[in-house]
């Protein structure tokens, strides 16, 4: 047996298993890549929606497009403010000034010597990580309103950070946990290689034994250094610590002991891993070129032999679904459902309110004062408020605290067996939701300012009526005879009596109260008042249709992620099982159909990933039927809250 002089571990064995796990990756990435160019040349050539994913990524084939704008994306900072943080090496306790960066930054939290001198002191990114409170060890040792930011990898830091106050401790818990949940590790500039990795990554994790949900939070190498880290530790590692642990005493000395082994496989696996992504890669694009230009030139058959094989498999791989998803319907959706559907589509309907309630204080800002720079000032207002959700503020407060009880809803406990440890937890049906009715809000709010900035710039100007009277339609002074046209038009609807109360009103609250002149000075003025007065009402009943346009277009939008999101999580829930139970299953049946796959178009179809996509196919379709009554029940309740907002 090969050792280690100190922990006397089997490092011929470690690198064994790291090899074969990841040539088994390579080779799986290798098809992956091919699938992806497949697909991408396909998509390019039938594809037209730009409208691509609503929600949390889900494909729209099946629903209907959207109606509100979307909403660039936000660049305001979420939350700012101090903490107290245990440094990396030295390990004492400095006070910070912390500022959690939007999406525009990818959720990057930076801190500070303080707010004054915002020289950067560090920054970190939460992907990769889970948010935990203090443990009772850490409570007695660190004290109150702790924040443990905890690493999926070990290898790296795990963040210890104190709050100022329990209600500050839960406002920065829920920024951590937006940002553990949303950030993305370093982008990738070619999708083809991105999406291949995911397949390869899959199908390697699945043939390990690992299925369920998994969310990328490395970079490529660090993915696959994870996953051969996890198989380490359950062949060798977990039972090589706990015997070598038992001859020593201290908690301290069995902490050395588990650092030193995972320190020394670390030196094995992150070499072989590198070589291995490296290699891969590199394969890749070297023949990618070539490989999309035969792709290209065989698209036609390609297409027709996959429709014959599709045509040939479709009723064996429905066989092979059936009897699951009418089992999983009773032990896992309608148990799901049941748990969390009241709330989410209460916190649907009072969003809904919330959104009128916070554009009715914008509208009273436009009112008074109706230009581009107010309405562009009140949209980065409604950003700011819309991020204060959890601090009591803005048109999502009320449904805050409706999603947040979902956030203690134990989902494997409820469904039993039938439900892998990773596939949806409460946490996830919390953040979801809640970040689902933020980018909702976002692009009412936005297509909102966008409706009104194009009426007002049709209508002749941004700041008509912060300065100057400038009539857009007869020049900069106006024309008197125009004018006159335009109140006798008026009078007709409302009446002289109107103008003559409106004109004193307006002569009281402005300089025309001063030195009048002659009497067409006076006669030009009250005109310029009563265009004045005419044009704010004009903005009134403006935003008032604007508005209503705006709530009959999010309501819209809200229905489709509404039964977008049912959907989406039952296929998370139901993934781990797709994968075991469906998937690999159908990897024999595909097999029938050898024959079939023409000469020309063998290189391009790999059966086992068509038989996996007809699977997950076939479980869509059923989910999406499976959750028509919960989308009928929530359109009829938000048709009710529509109905009610536009009759006010």
């Amino acid at each position: 047996m090969g050792g280690s002089n100190s922990v006397d571990l089997d490092c011929q064995r470690v690198t064994e298993i790291a090899l074969e796990l990841n040539g088994q990756f390579s080779k799986e990435f290798n098809v992956a890549y091919k699938k992806t160019i497949v697909q991408k040349a396909r998509k390019d050539l039938f594809s037209g929606s730009s409208k691509d994913n609503i929600g949390l990524g889900l494909k729209r084939s099946h629903f209907e497009d959207l109606s509100l704008d979307l909403a660039p994306i936000p660049t305001q900072n979420i939350k700012v403010g101090y903490l107290t943080k245990i440094g990396a090496n030295v390990k004492s306790w400095k006070r910070r000034y912390f500022v959690a960066k939007n999406q525009s930054e990818n959720f990057v939290i930076h801190y500070y010597e303080n707010d004054s001198d915002m020289k950067e002191k560090g920054k970190f990114n939460c992907c990769g990580y889970k948010v935990e409170l203090f443990n009772a060890e850490e409570l007695n040792s660190f004290g109150s309103f702790g924040i443990k930011l905890k690493p999926v990898d070990e290898m790296k830091r795990m963040w210890l950070i104190r709050a100022e106050s329990e209600d500050e401790q839960n406002q920065w818990i829920e920024v951590f946990m937006n940002a553990c949940k949303r950030s993305q590790p370093e982008p990738q500039s070619d999708e083809v290689y991105s999406e291949a990795f995911r397949c390869a990554y899959r199908v390697t994790r699945a043939s390990y034994g690992y299925f369920g949900v998994f969310s990328i939070i490395g970079t490529e190498s660090e993915m696959l250094e994870q996953l051969t880290y996890a198989v380490l530790n359950r062949e060798i590692l977990d039972d090589h610590i706990a015997v070598t642990s038992t001859n020593q005493t201290s908690p301290v000395k069995k902490k050395n002991v588990s650092t030193q082994v995972r320190s020394t496989v670390h030196k094995i696996v992150k070499p072989i891993v590198k070589s291995t992504w490296t290699a891969a890669l590199d394969t890749a694009l070297s023949m990618q070129k070539s490989f999309e230009t035969s792709v290209l030139s065989n698209l036609t058959a390609i297409n027709a032999n996959e429709t014959q094989l599709r045509s040939h498999l479709q009723e064996k791989i429905n066989e092979l679904v059936d009897p699951y998803v009418v089992d999983l319907e009773h032990k896992v959706c309608m148990p799901i459902l049941q748990s969390c559907f009241k709330d989410i589509i209460e916190a649907y309907e009072q969003a809904l309110f919330g959104f009128n309630r916070e554009m009715r204080k914008t509208m009273d800002f436009l009112v008074k004062s109706p230009s581009i720079t107010t309405m562009s000032a009140e949209f980065r207002r409604f950003e700011i408020v819309l991020e204060q959700s959890s601090a009591g503020a803005g048109p999502l407060q009320v449904s805050q605290k409706i999603l947040w009880k979902l956030h203690s809803i134990d989902m494997v406990e409820m469904c039993g067996c039938s439900l892998d440890n990773d596939s949806i937890s409460g946490d996830d049906l919390y953040l979801n939701a809640l970040n689902d009715l933020k980018s909702l809000m976002l692009n009412a709010a936005h297509t909102f300012a966008k409706m009104f900035i194009e009426n007002m710039i049709k209508d002749g100007g941004g700041d008509v009526l912060n300065g100057e009277y400038d009539d857009p339609q007869h020049g900069s002074k106006g024309d008197i005879q125009s004018d006159m046209e335009e109140i006798d038009r008026n009078n007709s609807t409302t009446g002289s009596n109107h103008h003559s109360t409106t004109i004193k009103s307006l002569r009281n609250d402005s300089a025309a109260t001063e030195e009048e002149g002659n009497s067409e000075a006076t006669v030009e003025n009250d005109l310029h008042l009563i265009f004045q007065m005419n044009r704010k009402q004009k903005y009134v009943t403006t935003c008032l249709d604007i508005l209503r346009t705006v709530i009959s277009k999010l309501t819209a939008d809200c229905k489709v992620v509404l039964h977008a999101s049912f959907v989406k999580l039952l296929t998370d829930a139901l993934e781990s099982t797709v994968q075991e139970v469906i998937v690999a299953p159908s990897y024999e049946v595909v097999l029938s159909a050898q024959k079939l796959v023409k000469k020309q178009t063998k290189e391009f179809i790999s059966l086992t990933y068509l038989g996996e996509t007809m699977v997950r196919e076939a479980v869509m379709e059923f989910i999406i039927e499976y959750t028509q009554d919960l989308a009928a029940e929530s359109s009829s309740r938000l048709n009710i809250v529509a109905v009610q907002l536009l009759s006010d």
